[in-house]
């Protein structure tokens, strides 16, 4: 069975029984299998094999050079491949080990600590209110994005106009910094000193696997 993008369970060096191969496990298929294929789509780039070890090309690079070519058109297939990485991401930073449904908001707020700031404090409710029903439900339940939501272009991956509601989303951008940040993460948590973070991620993972560490 494969278990991501370069790993099956057949390969006999691959034993799921200690905290670091399982970090290993998991960035190879959230990277692998939702975070790069999106940005490929978006933006062209390297396969996985020459990008897992390559620095990534720079947002708007000509992709003439390159051996994987954008596909146009293709922002809102990218959205409903990488918007379920807000939830995902904070299930593990909580460790939380139920199926329930989470808010896509506290995930964001992971990704983005400093956008509620950025905003302000008294636009904060209408954004994220914006975010879960207009985007995140609506691409799941609807397969589109609600009024007051448009994607265009633009030097950050989400930009919110107070004073027209309108939520902006740059997908290109979008797919980059979401990428940047599981990066960080998968480096903190490969850093024995941050065991709280280790930890959870831990339960998190154990629970999706169905299993206990060995």
């Amino acid at each position: 069975m494969q278990i991501s993008w370069n790993t099956s369970t057949d390969d006999q060096s691959v034993q799921l029984s200690d905290l670091d191969t399982l970090i290993n496990y998991f960035e190879k298929r959230v990277w692998g299998w939702q975070l790069h294929p999106a940005d490929l789509l978006l933006n062209g780039g390297y396969s996985h094999d020459q990008a897992f070890v390559l620095p990534p090309p720079q947002i708007g690079l000509d992709d003439r050079g390159l051996p994987v070519k954008r596909i146009e058109h293709s922002g809102f297939a990218a959205l409903h491949i990488i918007m379920s990485y807000f939830e995902m991401i904070f299930r593990y930073h909580s460790g939380d080990e139920t199926d329930d449904s989470k808010d896509p908001v506290h995930g964001l707020k992971l990704v983005y600590p400093d956008f509620p700031n950025k905003i302000g404090a008294g636009n904060a409710k209408s954004f994220e209110v914006k975010f879960r029903k207009n985007v995140r439900n609506a691409l799941y339940h609807s397969a589109f994005v609600s009024s007051g939501v448009v994607l265009s272009g633009g030097d950050q991956g989400l930009n919110w106009d107070a004073r027209t509601g309108t939520l902006t989303i740059n997908p290109h951008t979008l797919v980059q910094e979401i990428k940047h940040h599981f990066a960080s993460y998968i480096s903190n948590l490969r850093d024995p000193g941050q065991k709280n973070l280790r930890d959870k991620f831990q339960k998190r993972i154990l629970f999706e696997l169905g299993r206990d560490i060995d």
